[in-house]
């Protein structure tokens, strides 16, 4: 049925492909992301040494080189012999990361969200005996979201906040700590945790508060910003959006170091990560740019 019509009268293009990273990988065959070269859209490097500016775990915009490939150069020499890039013009440039899982259903709000609230129940720091049950610490917590959320009258709301939503309760330090919720969860949540946490970190003397806050009041905004503006950004909002994101980019990379030299295996940088920080800083105007 190649090239033959769909229906009398219509014709259909081939705008975007979405979905998350599993079904680019493993159903469309483009590269995986624990591959050396993980990165369909740029020439991204994964293993060690990279070339300074093609790490693909570097989430800092001023480091980045990455080169971002072209819809002719990806036709000329598709990623993948999927039927779906044999289509005439489609090519992997057309896919794009929605929102959905970068930001919201496991993806960087999970991340974030899960080592803040991890450091707020543990912030003794591993092999440490707390002071107050984690559990009881989470629940405070939560108790002044929920005020919060009926402040913004929101209604997508988590209804119930576990330890075990973020870690493994009986071995804390094991893995990285990701807050698991939906994504409709999850997106509303942040909104509700910002002002708590401008509270609990009001007047701290730590680096690493203050870097938490940051991430999480940079992220608010930028995705309040992306809510409030139309399909097209105009130069200004582009402007704040790399400003935005810049700076989440820049306090998140600062506190994965921070838990690394600490040994406390919080703010996992993941390919969720890299979406939004290559695109960001290899993009060329306003109708490229694009953080997700």
């Amino acid at each position: 049925m190649k090239g033959k019509p769909l229906h009398q009268g219509f014709k259909g293009v081939v705008w975007s492909i979405i979905g998350d990273h599993e079904y680019f990988s493993n159903t469309l065959g483009l590269p995986h992301w624990s591959s050396h070269y993980p990165c369909w859209e740029c020439d991204a490097e994964n293993f060690t040494p990279c070339t300074f500016g093609k790490g693909y775990k570097d989430i800092c915009l001023e480091k980045q080189k990455f080169r971002v490939y072209t819809h002719e150069e990806c036709l000329v020499d598709p990623w993948s012999d999927h039927a779906l890039f044999k289509l005439p013009g489609t090519s992997s440039c057309m896919v794009r990361g929605d929102p959905l899982h970068i930001l919201f259903c496991k993806g960087i709000y999970g991340h974030v969200m899960g080592g803040i609230m991890h450091y707020l129940c543990y912030y003794e720091g591993p092999g440490v005996r707390t002071a107050k049950k984690p559990s009881e610490r989470l629940a405070v917590l939560f108790s002044q979201v929920q005020v919060h959320y009926t402040q913004q009258e929101c209604k997508n709301r988590l209804t119930n906040l576990r330890l075990s939503m973020i870690c493994d309760p009986a071995k804390p330090w094991a893995k990285h700590p990701v807050l698991d919720c939906k994504g409709g969860e999850s997106r509303h949540l942040l909104p509700a945790l910002t002002p708590v946490l401008q509270s609990v970190f009001a007047g701290t003397t730590e680096r690493c508060e203050a870097e938490m806050l940051n991430a999480a009041t940079s992220l608010e905004k930028l995705v309040k910003l992306w809510d409030d503006i139309g399909v097209c950004p105009t130069p200004a909002q582009y402007e704040q959006t790399l400003s935005l994101g810049g700076s989440f980019l820049k306090s998140y990379a600062w506190l994965n170091a921070w838990s690394l030299e600490k040994d406390r295996m919080s703010f996992h940088v993941v390919a969720k990560h890299h979406t939004p920080s290559a695109s960001t800083q290899s993009c060329s105007g306003v109708s490229r740019g694009r953080i997700m």
